[in-house]
């Protein structure tokens, strides 16, 4: 059921206040820590596939929307075919309820709103001083040998490139492995292979990308090129990578604006490169790959998540050189993450799920997350945010958050 037709919830219909209507939690539910359920209506329609590849054709149904929390649950033994040609089929039985498109369309972070980049409130920030941001920049470094090591890190998820990898990502991880087992010998040849890989990835990628997993390799490619070529010390790479600098920002708000897009037409929950197999990975003829409706909504969080995400550290890295070059950095504004610990590693689509449903993820702006010190514990916060927090609230107030709790 779409929210514009969907009551308010209990929660807030008791209280008599207004409900923003999502999926797994409205946003009052969701601040305030409660438990989000909505009344049952009559389904009227479910998606099915037509022989038009790819094309969706309503058929009626007349059993009763299933609860949030049921249809979110691990157990939902349902499943929605996904052939890699022809999109959406029936489940094979109708003995038990699954969730309609409208549904899954109704989780937080597919609503528009979710994408809208927006100012952050400085007047609730403290002054960043220069050592902070040099903490941070020693962080994201961190995450860049982390990628290299383990393949994921706070800012690239595991699952993106499980099934194939952008042929950007595939050179942006043999360069950074290069450089960061470079000696003094090999330091001049590994810089201008770096180079030389960011330059023609900024003339070849230069162009709309077919896929959002393709909009996301090329803005984390060129992020990853333009990091180590800023802070390295080698004034050439500097100079060169400076120049990278508005590319980057073009492309990471690109990838932003492919993403909401992909989000209003359905391609991001049911085409997305993480739920439909690749061709290479398919028999012939093909047989239909079975996703639940909870690793539909797992693969498109993931993809999702990833270009906040990506979009953040690049911003944030481009605001902090402006800094450290300048004395002031621009500040780009903010989108929402979700920042509850344990989401972004959850390995499984139904460990993922079952996180979600136990309380709130945390899925916010940076003008809203002095919530967390006041009823969370550092502990439950994700990685990734406690940096962009640890610049907004400054050494002081999160070294009390951390020994003292919630305050």
């Amino acid at each position: 059921m779409h929210p514009k037709t969907r009551k308010a919830c209990e929660p807030c219909k008791s209280a008599k206040r207004k409900c923003t209507k999502q999926l797994p939690q409205c946003r009052r539910c969701e601040l305030r820590g409660l438990v989000c359920s909505y009344e049952a209506h009559p389904r009227m329609v479910v998606y099915g596939a037509n022989d038009n590849f790819g094309g969706l054709i309503r058929l009626p149904q007349h059993h009763e929307e299933q609860a949030v929390s049921s249809f979110l649950q691990p157990s939902q033994p349902e499943v929605i075919a996904i052939h890699p040609q022809l999109g959406l089929e029936l489940p094979a039985t109708n003995t038990s309820p699954s969730p309609s498109l409208d549904d899954l369309r109704s989780a937080w972070f597919l609503t528009p709103d979710s994408w809208e980049v927006s100012s952050v409130d400085t007047s609730r920030l403290v002054p960043i001083s220069v050592d902070e941001v040099h903490i941070c920049f020693d962080k994201t470094r961190d995450w860049l040998k982390e990628w290299v090591e383990t393949g994921s890190n706070p800012f690239i998820h595991p699952e993106l490139n499980k099934k194939s990898v952008p042929s950007c990502i595939q050179d942006a991880f043999m360069a950074l492995s290069t450089y960061f087992n470079k000696t003094d010998k090999t330091s001049d040849m590994v810089y201008r292979f770096i180079e030389d890989k960011a330059n023609r990835l900024t003339v070849s990628h230069d162009r709309p990308q077919a896929s959002i997993i393709d909009e996301i390799g090329r803005v984390q490619s060129l992020f990853i090129y333009t990091f180590i070529r800023l802070f390295d010390g080698n004034i050439r790479q500097r100079h060169y990578a400076e120049q990278h600098l508005p590319i980057l920002h073009r492309w990471a708000k690109q990838m932003l604006s492919h993403a909401s897009c992909a989000t209003s037409d359905d391609r991001l929950l049911l085409h997305n490169a993480l739920t439909v197999y690749t061709p290479e990975l398919t028999s012939n003829p093909p047989v239909p790959t079975h996703a639940s409706p909870e690793q539909l909504l797992w693969h498109a969080w993931i993809l999702s998540e990833s270009v906040r995400r990506t979009w953040c550290v690049s911003m944030m890295t481009q605001s902090g050189y402006e800094l450290l070059k300048t004395g002031t950095g621009p500040c780009f504004g903010g989108v929402k993450i979700t920042t509850r610990r344990g989401v972004w590693d959850a390995k499984t689509a139904a460990a993922w799920t079952g996180i979600c449903a136990e309380r709130s993820v945390g899925f916010f702006h940076r003008n809203e997350t002095e919530v967390l010190l006041e009823e969370r514990s550092m502990d439950d916060v994700d990685v990734f945010p406690l940096v962009l927090m640890g610049l907004d609230f400054g050494p002081d107030r999160m070294e009390r958050w951390r020994n003292s709790g919630p305050h």
